[in-house]
């Protein structure tokens, strides 16, 4: 259909030209004729009268959330909607630092869902991993922006008028660049960069000079947290033993001096004014009736960022809001959209948190706030699949509660993909074992994808659990659903297909082998060597590849090697364990030491239903000996 603005809205038109060609439509004359109306109300709303459209709103970003709600309801001759705003800053945070960064192409495919979705803000979260010319070590072979590719994006979301906002960090988080001999200088610990040093001042002017080029907002995050070890290492031997507390602040006011320099308003996050004042290292550890001394505030000129993903009690949020309010002025809230738990997402998490911390900001009037998609421990679960947690977050923004109903058409409108199928996702996780909801974060799929078939490290705390019956039903529930997924989604649902397969045999196959070597039942070992192992070693490698081509479509190659390294051990593994077997069988060795070991609980406080919790470092679940180490 053709659609054309009327009015003087020159500056929505290409924006406007791109949304709707996303969608099959077309700016021309004849079809629909859209006339913007801005004003200064808290509202967003959408009159239609048969050919005639009137798009009232307050920010450019909520006329094209308009525009995506007049297309949701096309069919509608007199479709008409009014939405309260209830965010005025309404984002979503790209993690471009754990191994995968984005392609440019996909940025912009997220923007204009951002569009759609009346979200203005985008986070960058970038630690080393954009350009700075002085520091060549700095991003290297990492997939780092050029400041051109950071100009275009920039300019790209100008479009829809969403603003992006630099996320980096200027003390902890740097551990890749630190990395480096050539960086050695600039070292406190392994992580952190050596405070209150010349050589460290100069690398945080030269990134506030390469990012001011790129950047035309005035905001940056300055990042700041978890510098757990501050003033312990190369610190310590040069200056002795300093309050960690005032590290931070006499670092943190060098460095709001060169924001000044170069026009930039920087927020911190908040959680090391917590630590550091309750002497903890919990974040939400501090009494709701704390006060906080003059000394521990944070400068007038500072936003605070309360991020808080894990909390299911509003009571939490509702504390935590309050403290921050007596430490700061200003204020943003930062949730999580639960995507770097390990190979799949946690929806089910992301929901529940999401409601009740948007709840509670609704409550208490905190007016700023976005989603963020982190991706630890090496981007192992598919950006894409961060839509669904986006779409869930940005309806905050103009309903007080996003129920089900809601949830789905939105996501129809968006994705194409049903509010039942996106949660199919979230069940590779949420297995027996992992309690009402999967509140321990547990990720099954990766301790069952990466243990090993011949250690099984979880085999004792998961022999309770029947996890190749669960598998096996979710192999059959995404099989059913995969012919009704569109295109641009079905290589996301293919590939969570193909694990699940894999897993519905993987999870119990070292317990099957354990108890078949140990009875002496060679027959068994026998099928399981000539029919479940090779079933499993083909699927291994589907699976490798399905993720292998969900990486290269959205993300730059560096950072792949390392997912394609552990996932190759899979395979690897698995054909080392049909040697094993078929050695055995065959009587050329006596026996097999490392199924006589001994199967212990991974985790022997858990148990029954709440069996499982969180374990997302690769290298803790494919062995017991020591990979990383000396």
């Amino acid at each position: 259909m053709n659609f054309q603005l009327t009015g003087q809205q020159d500056v929505l038109s290409r924006g406007l030209e791109l949304l709707l060609h996303s969608k099959g439509h077309q700016t021309g004359d004849g079809g629909l004729s859209i006339l913007p109306e801005p004003h200064d109300e808290k509202t967003l709303t959408v009159s239609r009268n048969g050919s005639s459209v009137t798009i009232r709103y307050c920010q450019t970003a909520h006329f094209f959330r308009g525009v995506g709600l007049l297309l949701q309801h096309l069919d509608n001759p007199t479709f008409s909607c009014k939405e309260t705003v209830w965010l005025d800053e309404n984002g979503v945070m790209l993690d471009c630092s754990r191994n995968a960064v984005y392609r440019p192409a996909f940025v912009r495919k997220y923007l204009e869902v951002m569009a759609f979705s009346g979200m203005n803000t985008l986070y960058l979260y970038l630690e080393d991993t954009y350009e700075i010319p002085e520091y060549p070590y700095f991003g290297q072979m990492r997939g780092r922006y050029s400041q051109k590719d950071l100009k275009d994006i920039v300019a790209f979301a100008g479009l829809f008028g969403i603003e992006v906002v630099p996320c980096i960090q200027t003390l902890a988080h740097m551990r890749t660049f630190l990395r480096w001999p050539d960086s050695s200088r600039l070292r406190d610990t392994d992580n952190i960069l050596l405070a209150e040093d010349p050589e460290t001042y100069r690398l945080i002017r030269a990134m506030l000079r390469s990012l001011r080029q790129c950047f035309s907002t005035r905001r940056i995050h300055l990042g700041m947290d978890e510098a757990e070890g501050l003033g312990t290492g190369r610190y310590f031997l040069k200056n002795g033993w300093e309050n960690p507390i005032l590290i931070l602040q006499r670092h943190l006011t060098h460095v709001m001096e060169y924001c000044r320099e170069f026009d930039f308003e920087p927020m911190i996050w908040s959680d090391m004014y917590f630590k550091l004042a309750g002497n903890s290292e919990n974040y939400y550890d501090l009494p709701k009736d704390y006060q906080w001394k003059e000394e521990e505030k944070a400068p007038e000129d500072l936003t605070l960022v309360y991020w808080d993903y894990y909390s299911h009690e509003e009571a939490v949020y509702r504390k935590m809001v309050h403290l921050h309010q007596g430490l700061a002025s200003r204020l943003i809230f930062a949730g999580g959209g639960w995507i770097w738990n390990g190979l799949a997402p946690n929806y089910s998490r992301a929901t529940d948190t999401t409601r009740k911390a948007m709840h509670v900001l609704h409550e208490t009037g905190l007016r700023q706030a976005f989603c963020t998609l982190w991706s630890d421990n090496g981007s192992e679960t598919p950006q894409l699949a961060g839509l669904y947690s986006t779409v869930l977050f940005s309806e905050f923004g103009f309903h007080e509660t996003v129920d089900d109903e809601l949830l789905n058409s939105r996501l129809m409108f968006h994705t194409g993909v049903p509010l039942s199928a996106w949660m199919l996702l979230d069940r590779m996780d949420a297995t027996p074992g992992t309690a009402p909801d999967n509140r321990r974060a547990a990720n099954t799929s990766k301790m069952m994808l990466y243990q090993d078939p011949l250690l099984g490290l979880f085999d004792a705390q998961t022999g309770h659990l029947h996890l190749d019956r669960w598998y096996h039903d979710l192999t059959e529930d995404l099989e059913q659903t995969l012919p009704q997924i569109p295109k641009a989604f079905a290589p996301l649902f293919r590939y969570y297909y193909q694990l699940a397969s894999l897993l519905s045999r993987k999870s119990t196959l070292g317990q099957n082998i354990t108890a078949a070597y140990l009875a002496g039942n060679r027959e068994a070992v026998r099928r399981l060597s000539e029919e479940t192992l090779p079933s499993c070693i083909e699927d291994s490698r589907a699976v490798l590849a399905l993720r292998e081509q969900l990486w290269m479509d959205s993300m730059r190659p560096q950072g792949f090697e390392v997912v394609n390294i552990r996932m190759s051990g899979v395979t690897a593994r698995l054909e080392a364990a049909k040697r094993r077997l078929d050695a055995w069988l065959a009587e050329e060795i006596d026996g097999i030491p490392e199924l006589e070991d001994p199967r212990l609980p991974y985790d022997p406080s858990l148990t029954g239903d709440d069996a499982l919790s969180s374990h997302n470092l690769w290298e803790y679940l494919v062995t017991a000996s020591n990979m990383c180490g000396v």
